[in-house]
């Protein structure tokens, strides 16, 4: 059995997205970062939230140091990571939260 799709629920789901990325641009206007894209989304219908995971590229500070054979084998950008919590009643940000990797323990 096939369930029907609500379009106007996706369409709120979208809406939300583009908030958390929008306000995601405004906060990091002159970072160099690339690759912004969703990695997690969830509903909690219960408070009226959108829980979004966003994740981007950011340059690797350790292959700046050209020339050396560390810099040669680490990866060229790392993966950051950020969870915004989005009111779904009117669209707002009302949290953005460090994401942390085991990478930065």
């Amino acid at each position: 059995m096939t369930k029907k799709i609500n379009e106007s629920r996706i369409n709120q789901y979208k809406d939300a997205i583009q908030k958390a990325k929008n306000f995601f641009k405004k906060i990091y206007d002159n970072e160099k970062i690339s690759h912004l894209n969703v990695e997690e989304f969830e509903i909690d219908d219960s408070m009226n939230k959108f829980i979004i995971t966003l994740g981007w590229d950011e340059p690797n500070p350790m292959t700046q140091a050209e020339g050396t054979f560390k810099s040669f084998l680490e990866p060229k950008a790392i993966r950051k990571y950020k969870t915004f919590i989005v009111d779904s009643t009117n669209g707002e940000v009302e949290k953005m939260k460090i994401w942390r990797t085991y990478d930065d323990e």
